[in-house]
């Protein structure tokens, strides 16, 4: 009979294990403390905001990318570095990036575009539309992603190429 109280009392202790045991089962169930609750919506937010800023910088991208479409771009590109490696071999053949943009106008034309990573940038070699690009003020004319202008350094160089501002 003394067995018998004995798994009677085993049975007991269990059950009061478990009852101790409790909070520890109901957190591994899913309820969580406030400071992971916290946790969790933190790193949602901060997910959202950079789910965001790609689709973005992507929108901004492609809206860049399909306005300078018209303009014929520079031979050699690739298509994740652009023009870079071309412009870093120019100091081996003993030119600038001058040079090298001067055989793409050579080749395309006035006006080429080009690519350094996920920078747009546009050669244009005719005075007269360097005139006209200027006297229009166009708001975005350098930034990170936005594209930027080649020309001749200062403002008094684009107004001897164009002729006069």
């Amino acid at each position: 009979m003394s067995e018998a109280n004995g798994a009677s009392g085993n049975a007991s202790g269990m059950t009061q294990l478990l009852l101790q045991q409790l909070p520890q089962l109901q957190w591994d169930a899913g309820v969580a403390r406030p400071q992971q609750q916290l946790a969790v919506v933190l790193a949602a937010a901060i997910a959202t905001f950079l789910v965001a800023h790609l689709i973005k910088q992507l929108a901004r991208f492609l809206r860049i990318r399909r306005v300078l479409a018209p303009i014929p771009e520079a031979p050699g590109g690739q298509w994740l570095l652009g023009h870079v490696i071309q412009l870093l071999q120019m100091p081996k053949r003993g030119k600038g990036a001058w040079d090298l943009m001067c055989e793409w106008v050579q080749a395309k034309g006035h006006i080429v575009r080009f690519r350094l990573l996920n920078t747009q940038g546009v050669v244009v070699a005719d005075p007269m539309a360097c005139k006209r690009i200027f006297q229009q003020r166009f708001k975005v004319r350098g930034g990170a992603g936005g594209g930027f202008l080649v020309g001749p350094g200062g403002r008094a160089g684009w107004r001897r190429a164009g002729g006069g501002a």
